[in-house]
């Protein structure tokens, strides 16, 4: 039986694989880094700063901050900037982004919003996380010394019921065009999903003092 067992988890190895896609974001801290559209829900303006390090002490792991400021611009509108910095593996890519929302429905609990968000992507290679093992890379050394930029374009759309339900959906990169060197781009494009999805439901736990239990599932 035991060898049976063995022989049976052997065979399913080769099918198994280890996650490849880094989990940098932190989309349930700052809903806006994914969902524009939530901008305008905001009912106050909000700075944000959030710092992620990833699978820390392994070599090339994904390390990554984000500046994040989001505000009302009319009644029914928001708007956002946000910098960022993502370190995954050699590459590092620096973030600069703006984005709008419009609640175009709102009538009792119920409010539903869009939003679109530009953004620039600069690219490069940093040499000091370049392994022995990747060093003859053929991409790679042609994109040493060799800076890229891109143009990327987000849209969202998100749902609120009252101050307990969210819901939002997002296509990440509906436009995503190098301006400098494609290989930049089809790294990057790994590391980014081709939509994303969450909700959210608040739970009060004490009220008075602004306790509350949020489970969120993106």
């Amino acid at each position: 039986r035991i060898t049976l067992v063995m022989l049976l988890f052997l065979g399913m190895g080769a099918q198994l694989k280890a996650q490849q896609v880094p989990l940098f974001n932190q989309n349930y801290n700052i809903n806006f880094l994914a969902y524009p559209s939530t901008a305008g829900f905001n009912e106050e303006p909000r700075l944000s700063l959030i710092y992620r390090g990833q699978w820390s002490g392994l070599e090339g792991s994904p390390t990554g901050y984000a500046l994040n400021y989001t505000s009302r611009l009319a009644k029914d509108m928001g708007f956002g900037l946000t910098i960022q910095n993502n370190e995954i593996g050699v590459v590092n890519q620096t973030r600069v982004s703006g984005g709008i929302s419009y609640s175009f429905y709102s009538e009792n609990k119920h409010s539903l919003s869009i939003g679109a968000l530009t953004s620039l992507s600069f690219f490069s290679i940093n040499q000091d996380r370049i392994s022995p093992e990747t060093q003859q890379d053929e991409i790679l050394q042609r994109l040493i010394n060799n800076n890229g930029l891109a143009l990327s374009f987000d849209f969202s759309v998100s749902y609120r019921y009252g101050d307990n339900l969210q819901i939002d959906v997002a296509v990440p990169t509906l436009i995503n065009e190098s301006l400098s060197d494609d290989e930049y781009i089809q790294i990057n494009e790994d590391n980014i999903p081709d939509y994303l999805a969450g909700i959210s439901y608040s739970i009060a736990l004490d009220p008075d003092n602004q306790i509350y239990f949020t489970p969120n599932v993106t």
